[in-house]
């Protein structure tokens, strides 16, 4: 199940038997917040949002400034595509 690899990538739960690793390293000795701000999610359902692009993106924080939703696009990998 992909949502479970998911979570045991991001060590919200270890495995049973064996090991994970990621590049080489077992994941018991990695720092769990370092995996899991280092992991995405993509899901199979696509969901379409209403509104424009700069409203989407600031949804989590409908008083965010355009300088912070510029970074907030640069940082997702989207602002090349946008501008």
């Amino acid at each position: 199940n992909k949502s479970t690899i998911a979570k045991l990538i991001q060590r919200l739960y270890l495995p049973v038997e064996g090991t994970m690793m990621v590049d080489g390293v077992d994941i018991r000795h990695m720092d769990s917040l370092f995996l899991r701000y280092r992991t995405g999610v993509v899901l199979q359902e696509c969901y379409l949002f209403s509104g424009t692009i700069k409203e989407n993106i600031a949804m989590a924080a409908p008083n965010a400034g355009m300088e912070r939703i510029i970074q907030v696009a640069r940082i997702a990998g989207a602002h090349d595509f946008i501008s």
